[in-house]
Order: structure tokens, then C-alpha cells, then sequence
């Protein structure tokens, strides 16, 4: 046994990192895949299910409109799932929450370009063909 592995079987911890050896990445990806197990679309696609129009989605959704006040290019790119065709949908998550007093309107929102939301869309939809093309 190394010493790294008795360390960590003794105390939980794992060592620093100039104390790990070097190690190529198939030596890592067999490593990692001990501990822990390959994610599939099937699953991604489920919690997906799940995740959308849930109350996490909704607090998450909050936390970045506040966090990033108001600014969609920085809150469509944290919301976990979302894409560019579903800004309609998280607006009126925003908008609900505006009107009952949950969060304060942003300059930023409120006053949008039009142009900023086209350009979105532009990239969305460039991701998007990128993503096809990479199944």
C-alpha cells in the first residue's frame, strides 16, 4: 500500500498534491471512475425532468437575477439546463417574482436591449448545432 492510500485508510484526508505522483490521464480517468461512476445522458436527462420548474430551479433563478442584477447574458449562462429557447419561460419566473415583491427590479432587466437577447439567441443556437454535431 502507498503511503497516500494509508493516509487517507487512517485519517480520510487526501494528501497534497505535490505528495500525489504524476500519472497520465488514462491512469486518472481509471482512477476517478473507481470512485465515481460514469453519468449518462438517460440520468442528465431525468434530472433535467425533475429539476425544471421545481423550486431549486425557482431559488436558483432568484439568486442570479439578485447576484447578477438583472443581467439575462449572466443568468441564462448560470442556470444549470437552461437554454436559449426557454428565456421566455425563466421571464416569467422573474417577472412573477418582481410583481409579488420577491426580488427588486434591475435597471438591467427592465431595460434590456432588444440586441442583447438576439445575440443570445445567435449563440444559443450556434451551441446548439456545435452540440449536434458532437453526438
Amino acid at each position: 500500500m502507498r503511503v497516500e492510500e494509508k493516509e487517507y485508510d487512517e485519517h480520510g484526508t487526501i494528501t497534497p498534491d505535490e505528495m500525489i505522483p504524476d500519472r497520465d490521464s488514462d491512469e486518472w480517468m481509471t482512477y476517478w471512475r473507481e470512485i465515481y461512476q460514469k453519468v449518462t445522458i438517460e440520468e442528465i436527462k431525468a434530472f433535467e425532468k425533475e429539476y425544471k420548474g421545481s423550486v431549486s430551479e425557482r431559488k436558483d433563478i432568484k439568486e442570479y437575477y439578485t447576484k447578477f442584477k438583472g443581467e439575462m447574458d449572466d443568468i441564462m449562462s448560470a442556470i444549470m439546463l437552461a437554454t436559449y429557447d426557454e428565456e421566455d419561460r425563466i421571464r416569467s419566473i422573474i417577472n412573477d417574482m418582481i410583481e409579488k415583491k420577491e426580488v427588486k427590479k434591475f435597471k438591467a432587466y427592465t431595460q434590456e436591449d432588444p440586441k442583447k437577447r438576439k445575440k443570445r439567441e445567435r449563440a444559443g443556437k450556434r451551441e446548439e448545432k456545435e452540440a449536434s454535431k458532437a453526438k
